[in-house]
């Protein structure tokens, strides 16, 4: 699926709800400045790329390479749109298939497309950057173990709340537990057998992930980082990211923004 693609880089481009009356046509990359992932929130829309026809329906995502040709029909929809320019390590526009995927619950995918489109249009685009790779990880996550069973299912809900309140420095995994209506004791052996990680373990990584998208950007300080990320303590921040990326924060940062003024200097 794009959304675990490690060689691909993804940049938001723009968020939007909107609303459209029924259409059919033919779409190519002439006619499309952008690839789009789209959350419907009503009706229903066939895609056709001339091997397999895709329906997307309410709750259900698509991705639409921009380069791809395609056929659309439809009727009356409302969706969220994300505008993205995908570009591989080569710094070539990524081609790709379209991509359908049906999330078990739709609800807590609108959330996240709804609070990307509220910081875009707010002005605030990094945030909505970073809110864009957590829902590329709540996507991974999924359909890593869509197929893992009842042990999973039984930890689900507290794992999307996991994903959705991680910036909060008090959040427990008593909580989490509670979510489940499962003991702590049971929710920590459940989540390691689904993640080989404990459940503190797989809250410090959603910070630091965060974390690093927040210092790729480049306008923010450690400071602010740390407590957007739902570090309480600064200096233990900067010691643990040290830790465990065997680089500082500054260094990080500094490489990152190389990187990608390298990366967009090879976009043609």
């Amino acid at each position: 699926m794009f959304f675990n693609n490690r060689n691909l880089y993804v940049r938001l481009r723009g968020a939007y709800m909107i609303s459209r009356s029924g259409f059919s046509g033919c779409f190519t990359a002439d006619e499309r400045r952008y690839t789009s992932l789209s959350l419907r929130l009503s009706g229903t829309t066939h895609f056709d790329d001339g091997k397999q026809t895709y329906v997307a329906n309410a709750g259900s995502i698509i991705y639409l390479p921009r380069s791809l040709k395609f056929k659309r029909e439809g009727s009356d929809e409302d969706l969220y749109i994300l505008h993205l320019e995908c570009i591989n390590s080569k710094g070539e526009e990524n081609c790709g298939e379209i991509e359908l995927f049906k999330p078990l619950d739709p609800k807590l995918y609108t959330m996240h497309f709804q609070r990307i489109e509220e910081s875009w249009r707010a002005g605030r685009t990094n945030r909505a950057s970073s809110q864009l790779y957590e829902l590329f990880d709540m996507m991974e996550e999924e359909f890593t173990h869509s197929s893992a069973g009842a042990g999973y299912n039984m930890i689900r809900e507290g794992v999307n709340y996991m994903r959705m309140h991680f910036q909060n420095p008090t959040l427990t995994v008593a909580e989490l537990a509670e979510r489940c209506h499962i003991s702590e004791v049971y929710f920590r052996k459940l989540y390691r057998e689904a993640f080989g990680m404990s459940p503190h373990g797989g809250i410090a990584e959603l910070r630091f992930e965060y974390a690093k998208h927040l210092l790729k950007s480049g306008y923010y300080s450690v400071n602010e980082i740390a407590e957007m990320s739902g570090f309480s303590d600064v200096k233990y921040f900067r010691a643990a990211f040290k830790k465990r990326f065997g680089i500082s924060c500054t260094e990080y940062r500094i490489s990152k923004q190389k990187g990608l003024s390298h990366l967009h200097a090879t976009i043609p």
